[in-house]
């Protein structure tokens, strides 16, 4: 029997052992204290939050009944015996970053009364990235920043050239930024305090100046379409980013549209693609995106928050869908979709 499950049957148990009447033969399972401090390592901690016991999924099963931020003393409410995942969490500053929300799981045996257990809360793994433009021409100083590069600055510092988001593969955790802070050098930054476990790795590149994700590898891995898995130790390789401007162009053609409707794009070549407003040339309706293959939405009424996966996926079968290498153009004809008639 997996531990949760038996978690949950010793925990059910003694709740309807509390509820026999006085003399009944079913014994109460016996429950012990489990107590002790959150310690704070390595880094400059702003605050640090409760400990949460978590399921396999990081689905909160019980939150501590007493905790003290202040000396990171904690208490729970009596356990029955089992191996609990115990999740704590606080808020560090980052240098070059917003604050940084960080979390660490521990697994801790409840056997007896445990009155003395210490749960480090330490700064977790960074990943390094970097960020490089390819392209048919030599890449400015400061591509990343036009400006800069307009007014010939000596200064290249800025926002980072390439918002890195880690999407948990095996649990509901909130997924980890990149964040969005200045740094000395934009093409090189990290993802910090990463949890060990399997990540989907999207990247979000800033609209000014125009350019789209090539490739995104760690090591020998494609992460456009494979999965990160940070081990335990941390010995993970830097996420690598390659980006250009050679964009691939879509002329989309719309049919049933009394207005200038909304276009939607969705990528179906990578992992975890999110649906997409694309630059479009609104005279021509021609849309530039990165090479690929893509399923394409006409949405009537569109207020622009029209992008949500639920949406697309309850008209996927509506979407016309297309493939186009960088440097040409495909041409489609979309049927609006009215969404007021469905």
């Amino acid at each position: 029997m997996g531990t949760y499950r038996a978690f949950l049957v010793g925990f059910i148990l003694a709740v309807v052992a509390g509820q026999q009447p006085s003399g009944s033969p079913m014994l109460s399972v016996p429950t012990y204290k489990f107590q002790g401090r959150v310690i704070k390592q390595s880094g400059d901690w702003i605050q640090i939050y409760s400990p949460q016991i978590v399921d396999s999924q990081d689905n909160v099963l019980f939150k501590a009944s007493f905790f003290d931020p202040q000396s990171g003393a904690f208490a729970f409410a009596p356990l029955p015996a089992g191996t609990y995942a115990v999740r704590v969490g606080g808020m560090r500053q980052e240098d070059g970053d917003i604050n940084q929300a960080i979390s660490i799981k521990h697994k801790v045996i409840v056997a007896s009364n445990r009155t003395d257990v210490d749960l480090a809360l330490t700064a977790g793994i960074s990943i390094p990235v970097t960020v490089r433009k390819e392209g048919l021409h030599q890449s400015e100083r400061c591509w990343w920043d036009p400006l800069a590069e307009k007014f010939h600055s000596a200064d290249c510092s800025g926002l980072k050239a390439a918002q890195v988001e880690l999407i948990p593969v095996d649990s509901r955790r909130t997924p980890y930024l990149s964040g969005p802070g200045v740094v000395n050098d934009p093409t090189h930054f990290g993802v910090h305090g990463v949890e060990p476990g399997k990540y989907v790795v999207r990247v979000e590149l800033p609209s000014f100046p125009a350019n789209y994700v090539q490739s995104v590898t760690s090591g020998n891995l494609d992460l456009l379409h494979e999965e990160l898995n940070v081990p335990e130790d941390g010995s993970v390789s830097s996420i690598e980013i390659i980006v250009r401007d050679d964009f691939a162009r879509v002329k989309v053609q719309t049919r049933g549209a009394a207005r200038q409707p909304g276009i939607v794009f969705l990528r179906e070549d990578v992992l975890l693609a999110a649906p997409a407003i694309p630059r479009c040339n609104e005279t021509t309706s021609t849309c530039s995106v990165a090479p690929g293959s893509y399923a394409i939405f006409i949405f009537d009424p569109f207020n622009g928050t029209d992008t949500t996966e639920e949406l697309v996926s309850k008209y996927a079968t509506r979407a016309v869908h297309v493939t186009v290498p960088a440097n040409q153009t495909r041409a489609v004809d979309v049927d609006v979709i009215h969404i007021r008639e469905n």
